[in-house]
């Protein structure tokens, strides 16, 4: 699983980060939860693109060997934060 630095000493939480937007920017964010899904999702077809190319050995970097269970990580991700 990728790391959130959002959850390292001294930061900010999620949801800290996302009230001082709001009172800054002015910004309505209660649809936010749809955005942060849908950037995981995103980055999921961005992962598996870069395994595939992997697997058809269009790259040989090893670092891209796990990208395939990688975007299975982002996509349960993403619809654990959906319910």
């Amino acid at each position: 699983m990728f790391p959130t630095i959002t959850m390292s000493e001294g930061f900010l939480s999620r949801g800290q980060l996302v009230e001082r937007y709001a009172q800054k920017s002015g910004r309505n964010c209660s649809e936010l939860k749809f955005y942060h899904v849908f950037a995981l999702f995103k980055l999921a077809v961005i992962v598996q693109q870069i395994y595939f190319r992997w697997y058809q050995g269009q790259t040989t970097d090893s670092r891209f060997e796990t990208f395939n269970e990688r975007t299975k990580v982002l996509i349960n991700h993403a619809y654990n934060h959906i319910n």
